[in-house]
C-alpha cells in the first residue's frame, strides 16, 4: 500500500530541510515499528534508526525483515510508553497502534477482536505525549 510509505517520506522530508545537519547525522525512533516498512524506508533514507516494538511476536518479523533487507538498526523490545533514548532524538514515527477501521472492507480479518477504542486511544495519547515529552530533543520532529 503506497500510503503506507507517506509517514517515514514526511519525516524524511521535514528532517532533510535542516541544512545544518545531514541525516547521517540525525537519530530517530520508529515506535510500534513491527513488522518494519517504514523502518526499513528510514533507514535507507541513511538516518540512526532505533525500532521500538513492545510485542515479541512481532519483534521477530521486524527483525526478519531487517535481515532479509539486509539493513541494521537498532531494535528494542519494550513499551513504547517507557523507552528512553541513549542520545537526542531528532525525529520519532509514531504508527500508533491503530483500530483499522479504515481497512476493514479489503481486509476485515484485521479489525480489533475486542474494539475497546477508548483504551486504545489512550495509548495513542500516551505515546505522542512520551514522544514530546522525554524522547524528541528541543526541535524534534513527531
Amino acid at each position: 500500500d503506497v500510503a503506507a510509505t507517506l509517514p517515514a517520506i514526511a519525516l524524511h522530508n521535514a528532517l532533510s530541510g535542516n541544512a545544518a545537519r545531514p541525516v547521517t547525522d540525525m537519530n530517530v525512533v520508529d515506535l510500534c515499528a513491527a513488522p518494519g516498512g517504514k523502518t526499513a524506508q528510514l533507514c535507507c533514507f541513511g538516518f540512526n534508526v532505533t525500532a521500538v516494538e513492545v510485542s515479541k511476536r512481532r519483534s521477530k518479523k521486524l527483525k526478519e525483515n531487517l535481515s532479509r533487507l539486509q539493513l541494521t538498526c537498532d531494535v528494542s523490545i519494550t513499551n513504547g510508553t517507557s523507552w528512553l533514548p541513549k542520545q537526542p532524538i531528532h525525529g520519532v514515527l509514531l504508527d500508533a497502534p491503530c483500530t483499522a477501521t479504515g481497512t476493514a472492507g479489503r481486509r476485515p480479518d484485521v479489525l480489533r477482536k475486542d474494539p475497546n477504542y477508548a483504551e486504545l486511544v489512550n495509548i495513542q495519547q500516551e505515546l505522542a505525549c512520551h514522544s514530546v515529552d522525554n524522547i524528541l530533543d528541543v526541535g524534534g520532529v513527531l
